[in-house]
């Protein structure tokens, strides 16, 4: 009799307590996004320069998928051992080691799987932290192209073509995903060996390797110029904007402008020939 009372009071106390710890839970949580979301990137980097850390520091490091912690999903293609990221909470872990504290940035070399209007997220850990808010959701772009001739309705106007997933091997280095910094995203490295981590968030994509360099200064038209010499063709070329090679969103579609200087034109059917500004707003975009 006496240890069924015990029982009866060790139940009691366990489901009396348990929504209590749930709330501690979701409020430890929301806290930690708070906290989060206070540390931007501006913020974080402005620290990061007024302590001396440098973002010209001469480095780069190509990690491929060899390196990476091994994993089920890994796979060879082309006789290139790449990883494939399409589970929840899925990720890839290695070292970067580096003589000297600094700042520095990440570039992707991979290829979208993904079928959904979602899109590619990551996150990216430096020896187990997020370092500021931006670096917890990374859009990485998928690319898509139009396939398809622009098809007719029963009233000879044009109708949207549709646009499939484009695979081919890109390059991204990690950036913001509002685009409220003009440069990429630098991630302060401790001197000696750092623990990198990243995390998918959503979308399916293979990996091939990882970059880790310091910040590269854009070339002025002059420098260009001298590197890339050549011929001087004085022509002509039209490039409607309806008709790009490929797209990074879904959501940019194709618009109808009645300006006679707008080609392709007609009088009385409605052409595509712009891209249409009410889908093709947000930073990133191309």
């Amino acid at each position: 009799m006496k240890k069924a009372w015990l029982l009866v009071f060790f139940l009691f106390w366990t489901f009396a307590l348990l929504p209590v710890n749930e709330k501690k839970i979701v409020a430890n949580e929301q806290e930690e996004i708070k906290e989060l979301r206070e540390t931007s990137y501006g913020d974080v980097l402005l620290t990061w320069q007024n302590s001396g850390y440098q973002d010209n520091i001469a480095f780069k490091k190509t990690i491929s998928a060899e390196s990476f912690i091994a994993r089920e999903e890994a796979i060879v293609e082309e006789g290139v051992l790449i990883q494939y990221l399409n589970g929840e909470n899925d990720k890839v872990e290695f070292d970067v080691e580096v003589e000297e504290a600094g700042l520095y940035t990440f570039n992707l070399v991979y290829k979208a799987q993904t079928k959904t209007f979602r899109n590619i997220e990551v996150a990216l850990e430096v020896n187990d932290e997020v370092l500021y808010y931006e670096a917890s959701s990374i859009v990485v772009p998928s690319y898509y192209e139009t396939l398809e001739e622009v098809a007719e309705d029963r009233y000879r106007n044009d109708i949207m073509p549709k646009a499939s997933l484009k695979e081919f091997w890109s390059d991204f280095t990690l950036r913001d995903t509002r685009r409220f910094y003009p440069d990429e995203l630098l991630f302060k490295l401790n001197k000696g060996v750092n623990k990198i981590s990243i995390l998918r968030l959503n979308g399916d994509f293979y990996l091939k390797e990882v970059i880790v360099e310091n910040k590269q200064k854009a070339l002025t038209y002059q420098e260009y110029r001298r590197l890339n010499e050549g011929e001087i063709i004085d022509e002509i070329k039209t490039i409607e904007a309806e008709k790009p090679s490929y797209k990074n969103s879904l959501s940019i579609n194709y618009g109808t402008s009645n300006d006679l200087l707008v080609t392709p034109y007609h009088i009385t059917r409605q052409k595509l020939n712009i891209i249409d500004g009410s889908n093709f707003q947000k930073g990133g975009d191309a």
